[in-house]
């Protein structure tokens, strides 16, 4: 619950291949997505923000809970989940809408407890959740942009992690998996 998955595979600069998309879902359930630095912006406030895009079927462990108590999973695309941090910096509150890059989105809910948190790392700005295709819609994944495509695994059946990874670098050795 902790990682999102029983195994995480990252890459920078890129998503993942068909191929190697095709080898993670003969694993299990995949969940995948984009994390980079961006800045948010709302009226004359700018903070910059960590934006985690994620698709339909996250998270595969654990739950996401806003402030409101109620459970949610990937925001509809033009909605954001944000943390109170982004909520304090930008001024804005729920159904107010902000922009990030060349798009406007709708503050949907505050984020209370995230359940791959621990997992994202050392983060410069408070966690701004989207829809997958978020990044791309705001001119964001353009070439020499810095992101991160992570992908998780629930896997099917008793794996070793540790054997899979072995396996996924040995079949992808230049793929640069993380």
């Amino acid at each position: 619950e902790l990682l999102g998955g029983d195994l995480e595979v990252e890459v920078w600069q890129r998503d993942l291949l068909a191929e190697e998309k095709s080898a993670l879902e003969e694993l299990g359930q995949i969940s995948g997505g984009t994390r980079l630095q961006a800045m948010a912006s709302f009226e004359e406030n700018a903070a910059p923000i960590e934006l985690k895009a994620v698709d339909d079927k996250w998270p595969l462990y654990g739950t996401l809970t806003l402030s409101d108590g109620s459970e949610a999973a990937a925001p509809k695309p033009g909605e954001a989940w944000l943390a109170q941090g982004a909520i304090d910096r930008l001024g804005v509150t729920i159904g107010d809408t902000f922009r990030i890059g060349q798009i406007e989105l709708i503050v949907a809910g505050i984020i209370g407890d995230e359940p791959d948190r621990l997992s994202e790392g050392f983060q410069l700005g408070p966690t701004i959740i989207v829809s997958q295709d978020t990044p791309a819609a705001a001119g964001l994944l353009a070439p020499g942009s810095m992101y991160q495509s992570k992908y998780r695994v629930a896997f099917e059946g008793g794996r070793s992690p540790d054997a899979v990874q072995e396996e996924l670098e040995e079949r992808f050795p230049n793929a640069g998996f993380d």
